[in-house]
């Protein structure tokens, strides 16, 4: 048999299985008789209608000789595929496909009884879970404040013996940073609840002394800044008049070279 001939008996077989050459893009096609689907495969003409079958199998299509060509999607809405204990969607490839039983209708009846069972106790036990972990959290909560009211007590004890209201000042040896180590709270806790509870620290009188003599110091030094200009400006002014008294005797004296006066530094 000629290579054309043999090619055209290829292309019939492929035919009878719904595959198409198309030219334009080097593919075989497959037409679902459903609906527009299309499957491509991307192989050479001459492959063997038989490789073209199980490689449209190996895509979900339902194909074969003589056969009608189905996508995934018919395939799996056919009313026999959920058959229980059977591989219908193997069966519907190679033709052995058959329609249930009564038997396999009671049986995928029991079975959609149990998982509608199987949801149903799967919604109870999440609304256990729920309602027991809003327990836990309202307990948490309760648990927590109590804590926290305890915490208050051991810090505000400390602050009473070690911090002086009025002062606004700790006793020598102790800070918030040590009420924080004393009661395993914060140190941001032992603040907040000082400043709620008493007052704001005050200043240490260190530094407010420091604070007062550098101001001491700071005024001093502009006092003896405005001295010194004043003292500087008399002597410019002193020594303007002596240059101008010079400058007028040497005229009367009709000195040549009019000489000038050199002030010493």
């Amino acid at each position: 048999m000629s290579k054309k001939k043999t090619s055209h008996h290829l292309d019939e077989l492929a035919a009878s299985a719904g595959f198409r050459w198309i030219n334009a893009d080097r593919r075989w096609h497959l037409r679902c008789s459903r609906c527009p689907e299309e499957l491509s495969l991307h192989f050479p003409r001459n492959m063997s209608p038989d490789m073209l079958i199980k490689k449209a199998r190996m895509k979900e299509w339902d194909a074969g000789f003589g056969a009608e060509p189905k996508c995934p999607e018919h395939i799996h809405h056919r009313p026999f595929r959920v058959i229980p204990g059977k591989n219908i969607r193997a069966s519907l490839f190679d033709g052995s496909a058959s329609m249930p039983t009564v038997e396999d209708a009671a049986r995928g009846a029991e079975i959609r009884g149990i998982d509608q069972r199987i949801k149903e106790l799967g919604v109870e036990i999440i609304s256990i879970e729920l309602e027991q972990a809003g327990e836990t959290a309202e307990e948490d909560i309760m648990n927590d404040q109590a804590s926290s009211a305890k915490l208050s007590r051991k810090v505000i004890g400390l602050l009473e013996a070690h911090f002086g209201e009025e002062s606004g000042l700790y006793e020598s040896g102790w800070d918030d940073a040590r009420i924080a180590r004393e009661t395993c709270a914060s140190e941001e806790f032992v603040s907040r609840t000082r400043s709620e509870a008493f007052r704001d620290l005050a200043e240490p009188p260190e530094i407010t002394r420091f604070r007062e003599d550098l101001i001491m110091v700071g005024l001093e030094r502009e006092q003896l800044k405005i001295e010194f200009e004043r003292k500087l400006e008399d002597l410019d002014r002193r020594q303007r008049s002596l240059q101008s008294r010079f400058d007028q005797w040497v005229q009367s004296q009709k000195i040549v070279g009019r000489p000038r006066l050199k002030a010493a530094g």
